[in-house]
Parts: C-alpha cells; structure tokens; sequence
C-alpha cells in the first residue's frame, strides 16, 4: 500500500536526550480534510482546501489498468494513456501543448495493473480549461481518434518499451511476471505488453476500450488547492454532468496465486555485476498482511542499520547494493529482496548467506528498535511531504487512491492507525505465513567478454577429417558566523520542514586527473564515522529523528545537505556539526567506499548514457582541463584504486573550513535564532587556507564534425549525444537562453522532441540541455533513437539546428507560448521548501543578485522574440560539434560513414582510441 504525502495537522513533538525512547510521530494527527460528492452519472468527486498559494491540483483516476486486458490485447490500457494526449472532439490538439500555455505543471498520465490516472497543477485562474480538457476527453474523445494517431502513439509505445529493455537488468520484471502468475491470470503480463500484441491493435478495438471503461461512473475526480468545495462541485456538475456513466463492469476478485514451491531462474544480460533476486506472491494492497510485510521489506533492507544491508555491504562487503519492496496491486502483491553482488564474489555463496539473513528474521521476528524505526521513517515520509497538492503522490493522488481502491477518501486514516498499532508478533506471524515458501529466485549474471581471433583459417578447401574428439520567492537574510561561515536564509512560516546545504567551493574539478574521483570519495566519507559516532550509529540517530543527511561532489561545489524538522532541529544539527567537524574517517569505511565507487564506475560503463557522459568532457574540454573529468565525478578505476585515506584527510583540511563555505538554510525560523543555534554548534570550527580553483578558457573551435563511437553489441537503441561549449552562466541573457533552449529542445513540446519522437516515432524522448557551471558551459543534444535510425536521426538533428538558427526562426506564436507557460508556473514553482532552496543554491552558485528570484516575473515578462531568436543563432551551433554515439557498431557504423564527419574514432568505454575509420567511400 503506497499512500503518499498527507496534511499533517496540529502535529506536537517533543525531545529529550534519549532518541530510542523518543516516539515523535501520532497517526491521529494526520488529517487531510476533504468534501465529498457523487455526481447523478456516478462521476466520484473529492474536494481538498489548501489556500497556501493559488494554484490547484486536477487528478483523475480511472479503475482500469493492464489486469482489464485479454491475453493476445495487453499493453491496451498503456496506450490509451498515451492516446488520451492527443486531443478530444472539441479540442483536437496535443494536450502538453494546451498546458504549458495556462502554465501547468506536474503534468503526467500513468497507467499500472489496475489504473490509468493523469494529473497536473494549474494556476487557479485556468481551472475552467483545465476542466474543460479533461471532461471533453472523457466523454468525447472518440471522434479525435483516427487511424493516424494510433500509429503515431503505437510508435512512440514501442520505443518506450525498448528504451526500457535497452537498460541493465531490463528483462527482470518480465521474466518475474511471467514466473509469478500463471497463464490467464489478470497480473500475467507486463503492463506495457508485448509488440506483437501492439502492432495488432486495430482502430475498432481501442474504440471500444474507450466504450468499457472510461464512463463517468467508473472515475474519481480529485481536485486539491485554493478552492471552494461547493464551488468546485457546481463547475464539475457543469463539465462532466452529461457524460454517460458507461457500461456496468466486471472486477477481478482477489486472486493470490499459491505457488506450492520455489523455483529457479538464470539469464545473462550486459551488466557489470550479478544480481540476485527474490519474489513471492503476497496479499492485495490495503490489507493487515500487506502492511506488515512492507514493514519487514524495510527492516531487511532499508537503511544502514537493515539487516541485509549491515550483513552483505556493511560488515561481508559482498554485495553493492541491496534492497526489499513490497510491489502492491488491487488482488495480490508482490514481496521482492534484491542483491547486487559485488564483482569476484561467489553469487551461490552471496544468495545463501541472504537467506540465512531472511531465514533468522522469520525465526526470532523484528526488535522492538527495528519496529520503531521504520515507523518512525514511514511517518516522517509522511510529514515531509506535506506540502504538496499534486504531482505523483500529492494529496489529491491520496484521496484519490484511497477512493478507487479503498472505497473511501479517508481510507488513509485506517492504513495509518494500522501502522501505529502494528507489532513485532503481527510481522513475526504474517511473513512466516507468506515468506517460508514458494518463491521465485531469478539470477542475472554479466554477458561473459567475448573476442574473436581476427584472422581466419583457409576456405578455399574442406579440412579433412581429423580425429573424433569430445565439446514566491522569500526575501533573502545574510549573515556571517564569527568563523567566517557565510549563511543565507529563506525565512518560510508554517511549513514543518528545515533544508539546509553547506557549500563547498571544491567540486570534482578540483580532482588532479592522477587522483580523479578524490573529491566524491572524500564526501562519501564525511558521514562514514566521527569521532563520536559510527556510520550506523548516525543513521540510526537520524532516522529517528525523522532526518537525511548526505554528502557529495559536485562539478564546482561539495556539498553537506540536511533535510529535518523543526521540532527536531537541534538533535538534527548536533549530528550535523559532529559530521562537519569530527570526521574519523575509518580505514574500514574508506576501503568499502573505495571498492563501491569502482563497483559504479562499472556500472557507468554498462549504462548507455553514462558511457557517453564519461568520455565527452574531454573532447570538449582538452587534456588537463579541470572539467575534463568524468561528469559523473567518479573518476576512473587505477585513478580510484590508487587513492589512499592520507588523500581522504588532505582534501578534508584543504577545503572543508568555515571561510571556504556558504550555509543555505529554508525553514521557519528567524535569522537572530538560527545564528545563536548555529554559532553554539560550529563555532570550534577554525578557519584555514583553501586551494583557489582555477578554470582556464577553451578555444571552441568554428568548424569541424568529429564523432567518438563506442560500440554496443546487440544495442536496441543508439545513445546520440553532440556537444559544444558556450559561455559561463551570468555572460549571456539566461532568460533568453532558457526560452531558447524550451522551444528547442527543452521542453516535451521542443522542435527536437515533437520531430524525433511525435512525427517519426524514433524515439522515446530527444532533448537539448545545458549543464550550468563557474566556467565554460557543455550545451548538449541527446537522443536514444532505435538502431536502424542512427544515420537518419543524426541528420534531424542537424536539420533543427539549422532551421531555428535561420531559416525557421522561432515563431511569435513558439515564443508566447515558452514564455507565458514559464510565466504561469512561477505561482507553484517554490511551493516546496526544497525548491526554493535549489533556487538560493542557484544564486550562491552563480554569485546572482538576491532579488535575483523575486525579480524574475518582472524579467520574463520583459523578453521579446528578437532576443530569443538572436540567441539562437549566436548559441545553436551545427558545424564544430563533438558527436559520442553509443551502439551496435556493426549496424549503425556504414550509415554514419556517409554524414561527412571528418573523422570517426572508435573508442572503448573509457574513451580511449582504439581506431580511426574514414569517410564511405563515394
């Protein structure tokens, strides 16, 4: 059972010293106040008020998901979703286009086994079009459909499908489906289906889906923000009133399939290590059982101080990850345990000792500390999120699921005194009743390298028989610590939560390239240990304070995040300044970290985008420059392997001081108050000298087409990806290029998008994206496009550079509607206390004015086309690009050679030469 994100109401919390005997989290203060109505046609209507800001949230659910199909029609449900974007009877237009012009946002359509749900988040004043939309393709979409469409969005279906079975480990829950459900059962195929039964769908047949299940008694319709409940009933009556209620449907009962005994299965896939997984059938979403196994699923794995993860990562170290899910549906759900397994380690060994974890977790059942804490982290993922209205998870998708599945919008309430009285005997009972036996084990092992000789033996005779042998933006407040710690402030009252980020100016860049991957490491250690506490003791502590901490490397900036509550937040900054100023920095950890940090890398190398991101840089940058590295900060593997914890405690004194650091803090709590906290906590923290980074200028050159190609064998999709470098962030009109870039290739409705994926159905999704840095900015273009388009792919691309750079222009029309959309999204753009810090960290970052933000509606609106165009052709560049383009060489290598590259250079994965191939010749 998954509910998310509810209001927490009148919420009270003490402390005292003790955390472990600390219980800070009541189910029955959490309220979300709601009216509910049903209208004449059935049509179920929920109403939430939320006045914070004005904006609303629209959320439809439909009871139909992939267990309404017929074995030889799956994949239907998923690709009416789709179809349902494409325009109605009355507004026969692409619905993504309609909501980026009254600023929607948090705008998306899902579809699993047992619903299709599409929501968005609106300013209030478009609340009518947005009612208007969704109630004309409820009771009025059959007329837009056409033949037309359904091949488009069949297209666009299937290359969603591969790009999934394209990524490591993309057949698991494939395979895992097929083995759990016998034939015929509703849950026996995947909820995006098979291609054969996509390319069989017919026009008659998605009609008449449409007919069985998208009526007006068979939805609910939830709506949450700055509204007035009788208000909003009168406009829906209004809207969707005269939509037939549908047909009477038949539902699937529970069905959980008791399998008599476990099973086995072994596949191999291009993966860098093995990985083991573990699924049982257990009961349906919202019952006893299935939250007590969920419960169990986190005491096994979730966290340092899980079971699994302390006995295989932590203290074994023979598995790089682990992880337990309950997947729950409406008529059985799914128990997973999920081990990655560290290369050189024997999997036969590595899957025993995991049962030997499950097995004694059945004998003795949960402590009650265990117990505690994963209440503890359910209740505090509850709290964190109480701001939100929509999206995935907001408080309308809470009522709304609790309505669908549960029958009642306060459904929540019961799942949550569940909770609270749930105990160690209930979860010792319920897993041994479903855990003991009939699982499914299904085992992926790395494709093993394969080489030929490169040479062949004569043909020209047959060898002769030889012997047989055997084969709204907050004001800003600054201030200094007496330390020189500077601290910004965003003061936001009423909000629970507190954010805080301690910036480092010492990202990755500052890794010497024989010691690349030192600052990540050196992060990753920051909360490995102090000299007070252990790694599991501070997991611990936070997690019972309802708090995350994390630390890690950027390019520019090294970082410290905390996110906590305000009742806890003293405890919380205790943990925080022991981190900052204790570090121990265990050899133990070091050597752990060291290892999984190679382990990811490897990863990076058999994931087709991070195997272009890692060699790219230095293309575009040149040897030795400090952007050269890797983008994902991880460095290389003898680079890694060769660094010691002497380097760990050398970038630690060099520039985690005070006078090197900027304290980004949102919450609700005043500047005098936060400087004494913070002064009583970090004032032994002692200035020091810091290393100034230096970030030369590149020459970009003018002209010239190189291409960099790492071969994928057996590559469904190839990775395109060109890249160029334009000036550092702050030197050019941002809200120009921003504007720029949306129409371009920003946005789902970009020029780059609607050719490659709407027009020609190549690809799931192609988009341009610029990645923001103190020194010369990478522009990228990025397409994953089916095999046999590479060539053709490549030559669209450099078609829309062409066009927006001159001859296409951007429109009048392209240009009001990016800026109108940007315009109406600003209401719910700081919604969170976490995006408005995103957006301080953007101005420390990039030393903006702060008013930066507060300046912003006023700047927008003061854009005009000829900027926008102007910036296109001096920023889009179709000549002088560097091209990486991951994938079967074999197929995609003869197309490529006819594009007039000066040079084409294969490479290995870590983007070493390994030959040069010339043009086709003519």
């Amino acid at each position: 059972m998954k509910f998310f994100l509810p209001i927490v109401m009148g919420l009270t919390f003490l402390f005292s010293g003790n955390i472990q005997a600390q219980n800070y989290f009541s189910a029955e203060d959490i309220d979300i106040p709601f009216k509910n109505y049903t209208l004449d046609n059935g049509l179920r209507l929920i109403v939430h008020e939320d006045h914070k800001a004005p904006i609303v949230a629209v959320n439809v659910w439909y009871h139909v998901g992939s267990k309404n199909e017929k074995i030889g029609k799956s994949g239907f449900a998923h690709l009416f979703e789709h179809l349902m974007f494409n325009g109605s009877e009355h507004f026969d237009d692409d619905y993504f286009q309609a909501l980026e012009r009254i600023g929607g946002t948090d705008l998306n359509g899902t579809t699993n086994t047992d619903r299709n749900n599409y929501f968005q988040n609106v300013p209030l004043a478009a609340l009518d079009q947005v009612l208007f939309l969704e109630s004309d393709r409820m009771g009025h979409l059959l007329g837009a459909i056409d033949q037309e469409k359904l091949d488009e969005q069949r297209g666009v279906v299937q290359n969603e499908k591969r790009q999934g079975e394209n990524q490591p480990y993309g057949r698991q829950y494939d395979l895992i489906t097929k083995a759990m459900f016998p034939k015929g059962h509703p849950y026996s195929w995947t909820v995006i289906g098979e291609m054969e039964d996509l390319n069989a769908a017919s026009l008659d047949d998605v009609h008449e889906w449409f007919k069985s299940y998208y009526g007006a008694a068979n939805a609910v319709l939830s709506i949450a923000g700055d509204v007035n409940p009788d208000e909003i009933y009168k406009k829906v009556n209004d809207y969707f009133g005269n939509i037939p209620a549908g047909p009477t449907i038949a539902r699937p009962e529970v069905n959980i399939p008791i399998r008599a005994s476990n099973t086995r299965e072994v596949y191999q896939d291009r993966v860098p290590e093995s990985r083991i997984v573990m699924a049982w059938n257990i009961p349906e979403w919202g019952s006893d059982e299935e939250l007590s196994l969920r419960l169990a699923s986190m005491i096994l794995a979730s966290g340092k101080n899980s079971r699994l993860y302390k006995k295989l990562v932590y203290e074994d170290q023979v598995a790089s990850n682990v992880a337990s899910f309950v997947w729950d549906k409406e008529i059985a759900s799914n128990f997973f345990v999920q081990v990655n397994v560290k290369p050189g380690n024997d999997v036969s060994e590595v899957e025993a000792k995991t049962k030997e974890v499950i097995e004694e977790f059945l004998r003795e059942g949960p402590t009650q500390a265990e117990m505690d804490r994963v209440k503890s982290k359910l209740f505090s993922g509850f709290i964190k999120g109480v701001e939100r209205i929509g999206g995935f998870g907001g408080k309308s998708d809470v009522l709304a699921e609790c309505t669908v599945y549960g029958g009642d919008p306060g459904y929540y309430k019961t799942y949550l005194k569940r909770l609270t009285d749930a105990s160690s005997s209930d979860i010792k009972k319920d897993c041994n009743k479903w855990l003991n036996n009939g699982s499914h084990t299904l085992i992926c092992n790395p494709f093993p390298k394969y080489a030929t000789t490169g040479k062949d033996v004569d043909r020209s005779v047959v060898p002769v028989m030889g012997e047989a042998v055997g084969a709204s933006f907050p004001d800003l407040q600054e201030t200094t610590l007496s330390n020189g710690l500077k601290v910004v402030l965003a003061q936001r009252a009423g909000v629970p939560t507190v954010i805080m980020r301690m910036m480092f100016e010492a990202g990755y860049a500052s890794d010497d390239k024989e010691k690349a991957g030192l600052a990540s490491l050196s992060m990753n250690m920051l909360d490995e240990g102090t000299k007070n506490s252990s790694s599991l003791e501070i997991s611990e502590k936070l997690e019972m304070l309802g708090a995350s901490l994390s630390a890690y490397s950027q390019l520019d900036y090294s970082n410290v995040a905390m996110t906590t509550l305000m009742p806890t937040l003293d405890p919380s900054l205790d943990i925080m300044a022991d981190v900052l100023l204790n570090p121990a920095f265990p050899q133990k950890e070091f050597d752990r970290l060291q290892k999984q940090q190679m382990a990811g890398i490897a990863r990076e190398k058999s994931q087709p985008v991070q195997m272009a991101l890692r060699v790219m840089p230095n293309y575009l940058y040149g040897e030795g420059h400090p952007y050269s590295l890797p983008f994902t900060g991880s460095g290389f593997e003898n680079t890694v392997e060769s660094l010691s914890n002497a380097d760990v405690e050398k970038f630690y004194a060099d520039y985690i001081r005070p006078n090197n650091a900027t304290l980004v803090v949102v919450g609700d709590i005043d500047l005098e108050s936060l400087k004494n906290k913070l002064e009583s906590k970090f004032s032994s923290w002692k200035q020091g000298d810091t290393p100034i980074q230096k970030i030369s200028r590149v020459e970009v050159p003018e002209t010239g087409k190189k291409l960099y190609l790492m071969d994928r064998p057996e590559s469904e999709q190839s990775i395109i990806i060109s890249g160029q470098l334009i000036e550092p962030y702050g030197k050019m009109n941002e809200l120009a290029q921003q504007t720029m870039m949306d129409v371009y290739g920003g946005q789902f409705t970009s020029r780059l998008n609607m050719n490659l994926r709407e027009d020609k159905h190549w690809a799931y999704g192609a988009f341009a994206f610029i990645s923001d840095s103190k020194g010369q900015r990478p522009l990228f273009n990025y397409a994953p496009v089916q095999t046999d388009k590479t060539k053709e792919s490549v030559q669209e691309i450099l078609k829309e550079i062409e066009m927006i750079r001159g001859p296409k222009p951007i429109t009048k029309e392209e240009f009001e509607k990016t800026v109108g959309n940007n315009i109406l999204q600003l209401p719910g753009r700081w919604e969170t206390n976490s995006s408005v810090g995103g957006s301080v960290v953007d101005i420390v970052q990039h030393d903006l004015d702060k008013d930066y933000y507060k300046n912003y509606d006023s700047n927008l609106r003061g854009l005009n086309v000829d900027q926008v165009r102007k910036m296109a052709g001096s920023v889009l560049k179709n000549d002088g690009l560097s091209w990486v383009i991951v994938g079967d060489k074999e197929k995609i290598l003869p197309g490529l050679q006819e594009l007039g590259f000066q040079e084409i250079i294969l490479i290995d994965s870590n983007g070493e030469e390994l030959e040069r191939v010339g043009p086709a010749k003519p």
